[in-house]
C-alpha cells in the first residue's frame, strides 16, 4: 500500500557509468529508464503519490515529483494491476481506504478524459454503480480493480485516508539525437566473458523495449545490451539443478 513517501527507484546495476538500463549519449550523459520514486511499468513510471489530498492537491503532487508527471493515466491491465497493489488496503474493509485517484476527469458537458491526454483507449474497468450526475464535472477513483467517478475534485468526507498514484512517461532519446557511424552496419556487443576467442550464438530477445540475450543455458545468464556503443549488463544469473544434474551424468551434452 502507498505511503505518505513514494518508493524510491533504485537502479541495481550500472554499466559505462550510466545506471543499468539507461541510455547513454555522448555529450550527454546518463538518461535514467524512470526518475527517483517512479517504477517501470511497462513502458512507462508509476509511483505512489500523495495521501489524503483533493484531487487538484494530488496532481500538484505528482507534477512536482518529476518533470513531466501527473496523475497516472491507466491505459493497460499492467499499469492496473500497479495501482491495485498500492492501493488496497490490507487492514482495513473498507472500500474507502483502497482507493487512489486517477487522472480521469469529466467536465459538466464533455467526455471522460486523460490529465496527460492520453487517448480513452479500449480499457475501462467502471464498476456497476458508477453514475454521473448530468451537467456536473467529475473526477475519477481506482477502488479494488474498478473505477468510480466522483462528483467534484475535493476529498470525500471520511476518505482521509484515500491516495492518488502518479505517472510520467520514460525519458527517450528522439531518433534524431542519436548519432551512427553509418560506415558501420553492426556494433559489436561487449557482452562476452571470454578474451580468447569470439562468441556467438546467444539468444537475443526484447524486453520492454530493451535488447538482451541469453547469454547461457547453464546457468542461465541474460545480459542487456546497449545499443548505441555495445555496453553489457548482466541482469540474471539462475541455476535449474535438474538440468544441471542431466549436464553431470551426461557432459557430452553441454
Amino acid at each position: 500500500m502507498c505511503l505518505d513517501k513514494a518508493e524510491v527507484y533504485v537502479a541495481p546495476k550500472s554499466i559505462a557509468g550510466c545506471p543499468f538500463g539507461a541510455d547513454f549519449k555522448p555529450g550527454r550523459g546518463c538518461l535514467r529508464d524512470c526518475p527517483a520514486g517512479f517504477t517501470q511499468v511497462g513502458t512507462t513510471c508509476m509511483a505512489c503519490g500523495r495521501r489524503g489530498a483533493s484531487y487538484n492537491s494530488a496532481r500538484d503532487y505528482c507534477e512536482a515529483m518529476a518533470s513531466g508527471a501527473t496523475l497516472a493515466s491507466v491505459s493497460s491491465e499492467e499499469e492496473q494491476q500497479f495501482v491495485d497493489k498500492v492501493c488496497t488496503s490490507t487492514t482495513s474493509p473498507r472500500h474507502q481506504d483502497s482507493a487512489c485517484w486517477i487522472g480521469l476527469t469529466k467536465s459538466p458537458i464533455g467526455p471522460w478524459s486523460w490529465e496527460d491526454d492520453t487517448p480513452f483507449g479500449d480499457l475501462e474497468r467502471w464498476g456497476e454503480d458508477s453514475g454521473t450526475v448530468p451537467f456536473s464535472s467529475h473526477t475519477a477513483v481506482s477502488i479494488w480493480g474498478n473505477w468510480y467517478a466522483i462528483q467534484g475534485r475535493m476529498l470525500p468526507v471520511d476518505w482521509s485516508n484515500m491516495g492518488s498514484v502518479c505517472e510520467v512517461q520514460k525519458p527517450t532519446l528522439a531518433p534524431e539525437q542519436i548519432s551512427w557511424d553509418s560506415s558501420r552496419l553492426a556494433l559489436e556487443v561487449q557482452c562476452s566473458e571470454r578474451i580468447d576467442k569470439r562468441e556467438k550464438n546467444w539468444i537475443g530477445f526484447d524486453y520492454g523495449g530493451r535488447l538482451m540475450w541469453v547469454y547461457s543455458v547453464l546457468p542461465h545468464v541474460v545480459k542487456q545490451a546497449r545499443a548505441q556503443d555495445g555496453a553489457c549488463a548482466e541482469v540474471s544469473r539462475t541455476t535449474y539443478n535438474p538440468l544441471a544434474q542431466l549436464a553431470l551424468a551426461h557432459p557430452q551434452l553441454k
